[in-house]
């Protein structure tokens, strides 16, 4: 990359628009020279922030850069043309910013932008596409860029002289060795992890232990007391496994025998409970036998009773069929009940359609009348609005004139103002020009006065310039014995041509003042004249004075025509409207009409046929009525209920005769069948002692919980041992391989974090920042030879100063004049800039390497050069020289006196009141 041109807006201390083309300045060295805090930094954060929208330092950003000088309306903007493989690219950036608003109070924000025009003409714009663009083409990020181009000495002094612990801060962000210090402590967290999980399997086995339970009993006095140390935390965990082995099988063992004894008693126990259950139950068949024998001599009583009152009940049959045939004869005269009753309710339909048929006509005749009169009153209306349409028009051409009056009117209004402004601007110039008169003549009054003394004081002034044995250039006398004197308080020639100076430019403002006024006054009179021109066709008026008194009462009297006349129109058009509504009214109207009269007549003919079909009804009523037997339907239903249950009461009682004797021959059934059943369970009994039987069943049942106590009492003992003895044997695999894993773990992380007993402090990001120390001073070291005279050489130290801290990254020097290895702090002023400056180049070579061979034209060395002397001096610039070569340039960011007269290619900043500024001086 190759810059070509770079332009700055209101960047920095930069208020205005600075361009600067750098193709003046060729290939080699070029210095940026200035005062401090003039903005020679600024070039390079302007490159900076052009290609990756960042500058060169950490506190600044890109908002910040807004000029605090600039002009409301100059934006904030770098502009940066440079060449990249013999192609011309531009880019264009500005931040985001508040400035002020150009008109009014407060501020305004402009959002932040970025466009690259490429070689092919095509531009991308957006922040997103031009960084990715940019890094894309040069193939560094916005860092790279920086640690490439921009030598800052003073953070390389940092470098040289720092020790392996601050080396290491500063390597980790230019090589990003992170991940390894990252690794190093994923390495350490591993182990720390592992170690605490080995520990907590142990912790798990030591409590498991105390969960063993060992039977009271128990003969092996070995086992108890290999328990109690194990439970104390002395123990083989392969030792408790196989002790936990042999209390589970002991139990497995008693657990059997128990359980056989506990089965034979339980098979006891149920043969003495069938005989008990059996005894038991013959008791109960022989109280149920003589129950039964009982129940029967009772019920074939009853059974005598029952038969004789359901032969009663049966003669009373034919009763019951009279009263029946009795109640469905009149239920047969029912219906002509129901006749009756539809034909009165038909009467009273026809009575209600009768009245309906009447109201009908009456509001049919009503509707007849209403629409004629609402006919008459619209047509009446209607001929009064005849002549409405041509009043709307009349109205409205006379509202246009207003109209058009109120904007000639508005135009005049407009005029008179702007007379008004240009005559007070009249008024402001004529005393503009009076005051720059008064001061061009007092400005010439006291040139001439000054004129006057100047010209009476000349023998004063030559004599002054008399000397003993010169000749006088008006007299040619070589002697002096009385001079004159200059007059007191007269000007010096000097004091002279300022006072003429100040009277020309006095005079020069009286005829620009002049001028100024008489332009003024001519634009007032072309002002009036046209006014007065449009006031004579409008206003009648011939003066000013005519027009200031007419114009605002015509104004008010077209404002007042103008809005009657617009009521006026609105009236108009609402009558208009209505005519219209009239107009499509009237046909509606005389429909309603006709409608109603054809109604009226329809409900007539409605009410005749209503009056005969009522007349019918009534007649059919009447016959109805005629042959019924009883007048009221109400006597005839209840006759028909009472016969109906009477006859109901009758069979009810034959039915309860009948199931009563019924229920006696069943129930003397059911008794016959216990008896027989019962007598056959008890035909072979053979009785047994009772209470023996319960004896010999409780003792056998106490003796079956005994056992099954000590079952329970074995099994949670084996299951405890047994779920322990897993969960050990579990543990201890765990363990075991957690125990290799973290030997092997401590290893690496050892290593890695360089704790090795008996070894250097060096941990792995150490070992890798070292390969890239060594790059770097190998390429630094080519620098360092050429300034020093190959005097000097950097290597880095191969012993560390003590095993209890880092190292690793410690720095000598190599004097080759000597033979002697010293550390870098030993150096001198001049010596540490050459050494830092060297270092600082080489680790730009490297990351330039490490960059895929990115090469970048251009590179800034910032300070640290007052240090060094004349010898130095150009060793060092030699030492830069070379790095021109292929057509590189290298800037030097300088104050330095000696560096201005030994490089003649220069960008020279200035800074001012109203801010900086950069020109380009080359040879």
């Amino acid at each position: 990359m190759r810059p070509k041109i770079l332009v700055m807006s209101a960047f920095g201390p930069y208020s205005g628009r600075t361009t600067l083309d750098l193709t003046q300045l060729g290939s080699g060295l070029f210095l940026i020279t200035g005062d401090t805090g003039a903005g020679k930094t600024t070039i390079f954060d302007a490159i900076t922030y052009a290609l990756f929208g960042e500058t060169s330092g950490a506190e600044r950003d890109g908002a910040m850069m807004r000029s605090k000088y600039a002009e409301p309306d100059t934006p904030t903007e770098v502009e940066f043309t440079f060449d990249y493989a013999g192609r011309e690219y531009t880019v264009r950036r500005n931040p985001e910013y508040e400035r002020p608003k150009t008109r009014g109070t407060g501020t305004t924000k402009t959002t932040a932008n970025a466009e690259l025009r490429l070689p092919d003409g095509t531009v991308r714009v957006g922040k997103r596409d031009v960084d990715a663009a940019i890094i894309d083409l040069l193939g560094v990020s916005c860092g790279q860029f920086k640690q490439i181009a921009m030598i800052a000495q003073g953070d390389f002094r940092k470098i040289l002289l720092a020790e392996t612990k601050d080396r290491q801060e500063i390597f980790r962000k230019l090589f990003a060795t992170e991940r390894f210090e990252k690794l190093q402590g994923k390495l350490k967290a591993q182990y720390l992890t592992c170690n605490s999980e080995y520990e907590e399997t142990e912790r798990a086995i030591r409590q498991e232990i105390e969960h063993i339970r060992c039977p009271e009993d128990t003969a092996d006095m070995t086992v108890v007391r290999e328990l109690a140390e194990a439970k104390k935390g002395i123990f083989r965990t392969e030792r408790v496994i196989e002790i936990l082995n042999a209390l589970v099988d002991a139990d497995d063992t008693a657990s059997t025998a128990l359980e056989a004894e506990r089965d034979m008693a339980r098979t006891q126990i149920d043969a003495i409970s069938a005989r008990i259950t059996r005894e038991q139950e013959l008791q109960k068949t022989a109280l149920s036998l003589a129950s039964a024998e009982a129940g029967l001599n009772e019920t074939l009583e009853n059974k005598k009773d029952c038969d004789a009152a359901w032969k009663a009940a049966s003669a009373r049959r034919e009763e019951a069929d009279r009263y029946g045939a009795a109640a469905e004869s009149l239920r047969h005269e029912l219906p002509r009940y129901d006749e009756l009753a539809a034909s009165q309710a038909k009467e009273k339909q026809c009575e209600a359609a009768l009245k309906n048929c009447e109201n009908a006509k009456n509001a049919a005749n009503e509707a007849v009348t209403a629409s004629t009169e609402k006919l008459a009153k619209l047509r009446e209306e209607l001929d009064g609005l005849a002549d409405v349409d041509a009043k709307l028009v009349n109205a409205e051409n006379l509202h246009q004139k207003r109209l058009d009056e109120a904007e000639q009117l508005q135009d005049l209004r407009k005029m008179t103002d702007e007379a008004k402004r240009r005559e007070t601007a009249c008024e402001k110039a004529a005393e503009a020009y009076l005051d720059a008169r008064s001061k061009a003549e007092d400005a010439q009054g006291r040139y001439d006065e000054a004129f006057r003394a100047f010209f009476d004081t000349q023998a004063g002034i030559l004599a002054e310039k008399l000397a003993d044995g010169e000749p006088c250039p008006v007299c040619g006398s070589t002697e002096h014995p009385k001079k004159a004197c200059r007059a007191e308080g007269a000007p010096t020639e000097a004091e002279l041509d300022n006072l003429r100076a100040v009277s020309e430019t006095a005079k020069q403002a009286q005829a620009d003042a002049s001028e100024k006024s008489a332009a003024a006054r001519a634009s007032q009179k072309e002002q009036e004249s046209s006014l007065l021109a449009l006031a004579r066709k409008i206003l009648e008026a011939e003066s000013m004075t005519e027009v200031a008194s007419r114009l605002p009462v015509r104004e008010t009297e077209c404002e007042k025509e103008t809005k009657a006349l617009r009521e006026e129109i609105l009236a108009y058009k609402a009558t208009k409207e209505r005519k219209e509504q009239l107009t499509k009214q009237i046909p509606v109207t005389e429909n309603e009409k006709s409608e109603a009269e054809r109604k009226a007549l329809e409900a007539e003919t409605n009410r005749a046929t209503a009056a005969s079909e009522l007349q019918s009804a009534r007649q059919r009523s009447e016959e109805l009525k005629a042959k019924l037997p009883k007048p009221d339907r109400a006597e005839v239903e209840a006759e028909i209920r009472q016969n109906t249950a009477r006859k109901q009461e009758i069979e009810s009682a034959i039915e309860a005769a009948k199931d009563a004797l019924t229920q006696c021959e069943k129930q003397e059934a059911a008794y016959r069948e216990v008896i027989k059943t019962n007598q056959a369970l008890l035909a072979d009994r053979a009785e047994i002692d009772l209470e023996a039987e319960e004896t010999a069943r409780a003792s056998l049942r106490e003796t079956v919980r005994e056992k099954e106590t000590a079952l329970r009492e074995i099994a949670a003992r084996r299951s405890e041992n047994d779920r322990t003895r897993r969960k050990i044997a579990q543990l201890h695999a765990g363990s075991a391989q957690k125990e290799a894993e973290l030997r092997l773990l401590k290893a690496l992380s050892d290593t890695a974090n360089g704790t090795l007993s008996g070894k250097e402090k060096i941990t792995l990001e150490t070992y890798v920042q070292m390969t890239y120390f060594d790059m770097v001073l190998a390429k630094a070291n080519v620098r360092l030879m050429t300034m020093t005279g190959g005097q000097y050489e950097l290597q880095r130290s191969g012993v560390a100063g003590n095993r209890q801290s880092k190292s690793g990254l410690e720095l000598d020097v190599v004097d080759h004049y000597n033979g002697s290895v010293r550390s870098v702090r030993t150096l001198s002023g001049g010596e540490t800039f050459m050494a830092s400056l060297s270092l600082a180049l080489g680790l730009s070579d490297e990351i330039q390497s490490a960059a895929g061979g990115i090469r970048l034209d251009a590179m800034f060395v910032d300070e640290g050069f007052g240090t060094l002397d004349e010898e130095t001096l150009r060793q060092a610039l030699n030492a830069l020289g070379s790095m021109t070569a292929g057509n590189r340039m290298v800037g030097i960011i300088s104050h330095v006196g000696e560096l201005k007269e030994r490089i003649t290619r220069q960008i020279i900043v200035t800074k001012h009141r109203e801010g900086s500024n950069a020109v380009i001086v080359a040879d």
